[in-house]
């Protein structure tokens, strides 16, 4: 995959509004793209009770993963990855339902940006965490992921396969998306 590859699969969720954005664990964070479905497990026993797991996802889901991130609604920083979850939540209910107007990897400077056509905006930057730690991930309908690594790497494989058996490749110049490689 090349870095143009990599624009074309970001390109799929320009202009489509995000829902569902919420915080999951710690300070990682998901949207929903596109049209919803349900993910459905096959039934487990808990204490005793048997349970079944249905999420709602959407064709394109995006997990802001290990990494510092900070979050902007019209140029004004609302929460940070380091904020306390009110904080969080308020930011996130910001972006739920803005649409991604374009997105930039800078490798120089390991950093992302995800700007919003209401005037939000999603930086990300690889903080302290390990080298070979995974930014962020885009996953996709046809079953694979896009992961941005720190340090500028990425990968685009079958989202179960893992990530010690991708590919992962350096990202040279700064991708801009609608617009191309800079």
């Amino acid at each position: 995959m090349t870095t143009q590859a990599i624009a074309s699969v970001l390109k799929n969720i320009i202009g489509k509004p995000c829902w569902n954005v919420k915080q999951g664990y710690g300070s990682f964070i998901t949207f929903e793209f596109g049209e919803p479905s349900l993910e459905i497990d096959e039934p487990i026993k808990r204490k005793g009770i048997l349970s079944r797991l249905i999420v709602v996802r959407g064709e394109w889901h995006l997990w802001i993963y290990c990494c510092d991130w900070k979050i902007f609604q019209n140029g004004q920083y609302i929460a940070d990855s380091e904020s306390e979850d009110r904080l969080i939540e308020q930011a996130l209910n910001y972006l739920d339902g803005q649409k991604p107007v374009s997105i930039e990897i800078e490798p120089t400077n390991d950093s992302c940006s995800f700007q919003f056509d209401l005037g939000g905006l999603l930086e990300t930057t690889s903080g302290d965490y390990e080298p070979l730690t995974n930014e962020w991930l885009l996953f996709d309908p046809s079953g694979f992921v896009l992961c941005y690594r720190n340090y500028g790497c990425y990968s685009y494989h079958p989202s179960n396969s893992s990530d010690e058996s991708a590919i992962w490749k350096k990202i040279d110049n700064k991708i801009t998306v609608p617009d191309g490689i800079i």
